[in-house]
């Protein structure tokens, strides 16, 4: 777990500039047409946010050095430049790089002060103002040996005209008096900095006035409650406009699409930086490499189930299993498709599969060790471990995936409204029309038998799960909809798994009462066989009528349609049966020679 905190976790690297430069990747995940899933992608980046600069991370002079080049210390409006990109696209990693590695250069060149205030330490009940000013005194009262800030270099001259002006003005009696007068002037500057924003202001005033001042406010939307983003955002405008800094505010897209017609938007003068997320299969390359890293020499005694103990010399082989095992082509679509452009989400799934029990790491070392270096977990383990974590059985609301063949809509009728749509819009994009109009969608959906606040109740519910995505926050008939990679994983390769499909048996309703008995009963004799054949044909079994009840089902639900190119099941229905025969073949023959 240390090694994978490590690895894994963005507070692990930020601290470290070294574990930073061994992780961050500068390679976009930029795809325009999928042949694994036969679809065209539409472009994630708003309308309203076209005209930004995409930000090229590979390049050593990037859009945020030009414009940080750009700032004048001088000029009393500093600009504002806003860092846009979707959820875990790595806009706080970006900053962080460019702060220690990759901007630091021309940081220490203009001898610049950058000041990173993480809006998480804030909390959601926190003051935006308050915390501001607080984070912007910490760090004038820290120590910055090769930029410092002190008494001589920056209170003295922040401090000289008002001083003067009092020297002139009503401490003039006492001006003459050396030590009087300068004990008047610690007094006052004490004052200032127990009310904290007139020191911080003073000061920060003066430093922009010489050098390049950057606060970087990051998190702004983190709570995603639009109140406290306004506040937070207006409140950081109008310090940064205040002191003269130039200001950097990483936001995602969906904020900056809430907030486009906002007054605060418009009242400044705002540039705009677009990031694409990195590719997520170098992401994670690159995190158990260090993984392993850490990990090399270290011995440990792990018990195996039949009691004996595995002595480890080099526990670091378990991460080369695993950098096998979730790089090959099956495992890593899994990941890659079901983080797609959020590569947060692709950590968090290897977090729960390497952190779950589903998953036989003794056996995997055991065998590593023991010459079967071609060892790697099966798809069905990484799956179950990065789906269901910790649990035993799939739950919709705690799990990382969704039911495609339940929609939670009350009726069989409507039990398939999720799959259809997703398979309506995975049948455009192949076509070459991945955006389709959301009045589109309203119509042909309808023919269902479902009503348009239901069918928007689905959309959005594909949508906060990264099924689907749109450019646009208002649901008006002119909206655009399109199928991401993860849903089209889903229509076109999970929804053909066993286990997939094994795993959601356990969540989904069975109106016929009849398939229902049936089911139950042979889920109760699989859990009573101990034979791996007769669990699996009889796994097998209970599949096909599973598969009989969809298939019911979606003839009762299409044939009185003209949507007939909607009709998945039977494929999916033929596509699993087959897989068990192949599987239940593997099992005999292994049998057979043990």
């Amino acid at each position: 777990m240390p090694a994978l905190d490590k690895a894994t976790l963005s507070e692990e690297m930020f601290n470290n500039e070294d574990v930073l430069e061994r992780c961050y990747v500068s390679t976009d995940a930029r795809t325009k047409f999928d042949r694994t899933l036969n679809m065209h992608l539409a472009q994630y980046k708003p309308t309203f946010i076209k005209p930004a600069s995409k930000i090229t991370r590979k390049s050593a002079k990037d859009e945020l050095i030009n414009e940080i080049n750009k700032v004048n210390p001088n000029v009393t409006s500093s600009p504002v430049t806003l860092v846009i990109g979707s959820v875990g696209s790595g806009k706080s990693t970006y900053l962080k790089h460019f702060e220690l590695i990759k901007g630091k250069e021309l940081l220490q060149k203009q001898s610049a002060h950058w000041i990173y205030l993480d809006m998480e330490r804030m909390g959601k009940d926190g003051n935006p103002r308050k915390f501001i000013y607080q984070s912007l005194k910490e760090y004038l009262v820290k120590n910055h040996p090769d930029n410092p800030i002190d008494y001589n270099n920056t209170i003295k001259p922040a401090y000289k005209e008002e001083f003067e002006n009092l020297a002139r003005g009503p401490y003039a009696l006492i001006a003459g008096d050396k030590e009087k007068f300068k004990d008047k002037k610690a007094e006052l500057i004490n004052l200032d900095y127990q009310a904290t924003e007139p020191y911080v202001n003073k000061l920060f005033k003066y430093l922009s006035s010489i050098k390049l001042c950057v606060i970087v406010i990051d998190n702004v939307d983190l709570y995603e409650d639009v109140e406290l983003e306004t506040k937070v955002f207006s409140e950081a405008i109008s310090i940064s406009k205040q002191i003269n800094t130039h200001t950097l505010v990483s936001i995602r897209d969906t904020t900056f699409i809430k907030h486009k017609n906002d007054s605060i938007f418009n009242a400044y003068e705002l540039k705009k930086l677009w990031i694409n997320p990195p590719s997520f299969n170098e992401i994670l390359s690159r995190r158990l490499n260090y993984s392993k890293q850490i990990l090399k020499g270290k011995s440990v005694d792990i018990e195996l189930e039949n009691g004996a103990k595995l002595k480890v010399d080099d526990l670091s082989v378990f991460f080369s299993i695993v950098q096998e095992s979730l790089l090959n082509e099956e495992n890593g679509q899994l990941l890659g498709y079901l983080s797609d452009r959020n590569p947060r989400k692709g950590i968090n799934l290897v977090r729960n599969f390497l952190s779950s029990g589903h998953i036989q790491a003794d056996r995997a070392i055991n065998n590593y060790i023991n010459g079967e270096a071609n060892f790697i977990f099966p798809y069905h383990e990484v799956f179950k471990g990065s789906i269901l974590g910790s649990w035993k059985y799939f739950k919709e609301k705690r799990a990382d995936a969704i039911n495609l063949f339940d929609s939670s809509l009350g009726s069989n009728s409507l039990q398939f409204i999720r799959l259809y749509v997703l398979k309506y819009l995975h049948n455009q994009s192949a076509y070459g029309s991945p955006e389709v109009q959301l009045s589109q969608i309203v119509d042909v959906i309808s023919k269902l038998g479902v009503s348009r606040d239901l069918i928007l109740n689905v959309l959005n519910y594909l949508r906060k799960n990264s099924l689907i995505h749109s450019n646009d926050d208002d649901l008006n008939t002119n909206s655009l909809y399109s199928i991401t990679l993860s849903g089209g994983y889903y229509v076109t390769i999970m929804a053909k798994k066993i286990v997939y499909l094994e795993t959601i048996m356990y969540d989904t309703n069975v109106y016929d009462l009849g398939y229902w008995e049936k089911l139950k009963v042979l889920t109760i004799e699989i859990e009573n066989n101990y034979s791996m054949v007769d669990r699996l044909e009889l796994r097998e079994e209970r599949m096909r009528i599973f598969m009989d009840y969809l298939e019911e089902i979606e003839k009762s639900i299409l044939n009185s349609t003209k949507l007939l190119e909607l009709s998945c099941i039977k494929d999916y229905k033929l596509s699993v049966l087959k897989q068990f025969v192949s599987v239940i073949k593997k099992v005999k023959k292994r049998t057979r020679t043990v």
